[in-house]
């Protein structure tokens, strides 16, 4: 047996093990999945990670596949003393193809705290609707169309800036919208623009 056979003998155990568990998807349409080891350590706090692949996904047999393998990542990781809980988080985001979290995280959230000092604005709503204002003559980039509020018992589209947008989904892993690299690269551009702007006259409160 050569090594490309080796190796799709292994991917077909892989996959046959993530199905092995509730092999059909939730009601949601979704498979769960939580990213953890197969054994721990007594006494120590570990992160374990909710993973959320779409049945329908071309891709998903792949992404299951990568489930399986970041568990014995983060299990060998762990006994030769290698664990982070970073790991799962940037192999959620690789699974989930969501943009490389923690290259922009800090810079996206950096310029978040800054536009909301500078506009003295520090509860969600009223951040959204500064930011509405304040690009109310940007290009079409700098909104995200389809806004789902998972507050609301039925949600409707919305039109919301796309900052705003990045910040609940990244904020929030379990959000029900979902943003690209290219997002949320382009909504710290937005902010870090913004807050290149002449300050505002904040009347004192």
């Amino acid at each position: 047996m050569n090594e490309k056979q080796i190796r799709a003998r292994r991917l077909r155990e892989y996959l046959r093990e993530a199905r092995k568990r509730g092999d059909s998807p939730h009601s949601d349409g979704f498979y769960h999945r939580i990213l953890g080891m197969h054994e721990i350590r007594a006494g120590q706090t570990f992160q374990f990670t909710h993973v959320r692949i779409h049945k329908d996904d071309p891709q998903v047999d792949g992404r299951l596949v990568m489930v399986q393998m970041a568990k014995d990542l983060l299990t060998q990781a762990l006994r030769i003393d290698g664990y982070d809980p970073a790991l799962s988080f940037a192999i959620r985001a690789a699974i989930q193809g969501e943009p490389p979290v923690f290259h922009w995280l800090g810079e996206f959230f950096q310029n978040w705290g800054v536009f909301q000092a500078k506009y003295g604005v520090f509860k969600t709503r009223e951040t959204r609707d500064q930011l509405t204002e304040s690009l109310a003559d940007h290009a079409e980039d700098a909104w995200y169309d389809e806004y789902l509020d998972g507050r609301k018992s039925t949600p409707v589209p919305e039109r919301v800036p796309l900052p705003f947008a990045g910040r609940n989904v990244l904020a929030h892993p379990e959000h029900s919208n979902s943003v690209t690299y290219a997002q949320i690269r382009r909504a710290t551009e937005i902010l870090a623009e913004l807050n290149q702007d002449d300050p505002p006259q904040i009347p004192p409160r």
